[in-house]
Parts: C-alpha cells; structure tokens; sequence
C-alpha cells in the first residue's frame, strides 16, 4: 500500500513539476500526505520568481502529531526543474544547521534540464537528526543560483523518534 502511494506521489510531483508555468513571486505549496504515529510524509511545490530561499521550513516538527524527541529522514525525493545553476540544501535547523543532502549544478548531481524525480532512499537508520545546538527539530531547503525559471517539488518521508 505505501509502495503504490509512493508511486501515485511520484507521478503526480513529476506532473507538476512539467505543468508549473513560470511567473513572478515565490509561491509554495505544502501538503501533508501522512501525519501518523510513527512516521510522516510532507509534500511541497515551488515555483521560482528567482528569489533564494534560506532555511525555508519544509516539515515543521512542532506541526505533527504525536509525542516524539527528534526527526530521522527516511526519503528525500526531489524534482528540479528549469535551472542549471542553483544550489539546492536540505539540513536540520539549528544554530548551524545539520546536512542532509545537498546538489549543485557543478557536482555529480547536475539537475540541469532534468524532469525526472531524484528518489533518495536513506537506509533503515536514515538520516538522524544530531539536535546540534539550537536545535528546532525542522527540516529546512535553502538555494542558491535560482532564476524565474526555475520549478521543484519535494517529498520528504520522516520517522518519529521516540
């Protein structure tokens, strides 16, 4: 069951992804797929006026249900669209923030022009939030090199730690 939602989610950010005209101001879009108790899937959408975003929160931790210490992501999926330029970061927020994952265009993960989802499974462990020194407990986005043209969409699948 979770294998053929994940499927449905992957087809329709890639959907998306195509059909998102360019124009002006950032406008995001988030949804919550799943808010269990173990576990939660957030999906968000962008479409680019050019304009950097800087630990822009894509799951809020204080948003969910349930009672839990700290987030592990589980999957990252991720579909750029329209620039060959930009710096895409996911980090835990904190004081200095904690990596994910990070691509640029320069690096082995050139999105240029790509309109397929990149799908990153972390393994059973995933990735763990350190709760490093000013820790919220979110997951955040920032970029860097972004035009107007540019499109993403973003599922992020995490695990409640009790």
């Amino acid at each position: 069951m979770e294998m053929m939602l994940r499927r449905q989610i992957l087809a329709a950010l890639l959907l998306v992804s195509l059909a998102t005209p360019a124009w002006a101001v950032n406008t995001w879009k988030t949804y919550t797929v799943k808010d269990g108790a173990d576990e939660a899937i957030i999906w968000s959408t962008v479409q680019s006026d050019g304009t950097e975003e800087t630990d822009k929160i894509l799951v809020d931790k204080s948003a969910l249900s349930g009672t839990f210490t700290k987030l592990t992501v589980k999957k990252l999926t991720f579909v750029p669209t329209g620039d060959s330029a930009a710096t895409f970061t996911f980090e835990f927020d904190a004081t200095t923030d904690d990596l994910i994952w990070a691509a640029n265009a320069t690096g082995p993960s050139n999105f240029a022009g790509i309109h397929l989802p990149v799908s990153l499974d972390f393994g059973p462990s995933g990735v763990v939030d350190p709760v490093s020194s000013g820790n919220t407990g979110d997951v955040v986005f920032t970029t860097t090199g972004v035009s107007a043209s540019t499109t993403y969409s973003i599922l992020v699948t995490v695990r409640k730690v009790p």
